[in-house]
């Protein structure tokens, strides 16, 4: 929101990426990563994934660590959890972890089934930002990059629409936040950024942002449609922020705003093993999530900030 709302002024802003890096308030070590010999077998086998955890058990041993973190795709996260359910040695050592790239392209795709049919597609071919053929790939959630630039094109745009309305709506019931709004985004040095999200974090807008957004449904019904969408989008970006900022509790809780989407949109997979992600999130060990908390859970390749990657686009890029 702070980012949106900073492109309304007349100065040169940064791109979402480098606002972000401007945001930035931690900065990990750099991770070192190893690479271990490739098994020849399915990887959806219950026997392959069981090889594997007993190897990198060994080599937890031997550095003598207590506990063991192996991140899958949605496909093989049900099998970790029956192996770990399952097996008494894995039990209290194995912690096992939804892969974010493999979340953030599944809830893409339910992004695509909530605008289906709604003229989105037809205005990018218009609006000459796509052809007829990315925008059905778009639209299905293929392309990661391409997407989420897609869908944050869009959602500036949307914004751009939106925001002289509810720039007016706080001139009515309370200008003096209006006003201090309006200085902070002629600014992008982090000391702004930071007190904008601190003014946009508070009741004192979120109570006449809900407000806002109910009488946009009033007027319009279509509006409630098109707000779902903004809303979608805005959790992908924040789950995407998550990720490359190493943000423990911020990656939990977009997730969490993904998964009655995925009910909706009849995402069995996601919907129900999701639930069970976060129950296991809500009880690691407190030596584990003082690390993910420190950013732990991901990859960082070189010293610039807002870089940080998932070990599997790490292993398999």
């Amino acid at each position: 929101m702070a980012f949106f709302m900073s492109r309304t002024s007349k100065k040169p802003m940064p791109s979402w990426i480098l606002y972000n890096q401007k945001a930035s308030t931690v900065n990990p070590e750099k991770t070192t990563v190893g690479y271990l010999p490739i098994i020849q077998a399915p990887a959806s086998e219950l026997d392959t994934l069981n090889t594997v955890i007993k190897r990198v058990l060994h080599i937890s041993k031997s550095m003598e660590q207590q506990h063991v973190i192996l991140t899958v795709g949605e496909a093989l996260y049900p099998k970790l959890l029956e192996l770990k359910w399952s097996v008494e040695e894995y039990k209290d050592v194995l912690i096992p972890c939804l892969g974010g790239l493999h979340i953030a392209m599944n809830f893409l795709g339910v992004i695509g089934q909530h605008m289906v049919d709604s003229g989105l597609s037809e205005l990018w071919i218009k609006c000459d930002l796509m052809g007829a053929n990315a925008a059905q790939h778009v639209m299905a959630g293929k392309g990661y990059a391409r997407v989420i630039r897609t869908h944050k094109l869009t959602l500036q745009a949307l914004w751009q629409l939106l925001l002289p309305r509810l720039y007016t709506y706080l001139d009515e019931v309370d200008v003096t936040l209006r006003a201090e709004l309006s200085d902070l985004c002629q600014s992008v040095d982090a000391d702004h950024i930071a007190q904008m999200v601190d003014k946009l974090t508070t009741d004192r807008f979120q109570q006449p942002m809900k407000e806002f957004a109910a009488s946009l449904a009033v007027d319009d019904p279509n509006a409630a449609f098109w707000w779902d969408y903004m809303t979608m989008v805005s959790i992908v970006l924040c789950f995407t922020r998550a990720q490359r900022d190493g943000l423990w509790d911020l990656h939990l809780y977009a997730f969490k705003r993904m998964l009655p989407f995925f009910f909706r949109y009849v995402h069995i997979n996601n919907a129900r093993w999701g639930t069970v992600y976060l129950a296991e999130m809500s009880a690691l060990p407190p030596e584990i999530l003082l690390e993910f908390q420190k950013g732990n859970f991901l990859v960082k390749r070189s010293d610039r900030r807002f870089n940080q990657v998932q070990r599997i686009k790490v292993l398999s890029g």
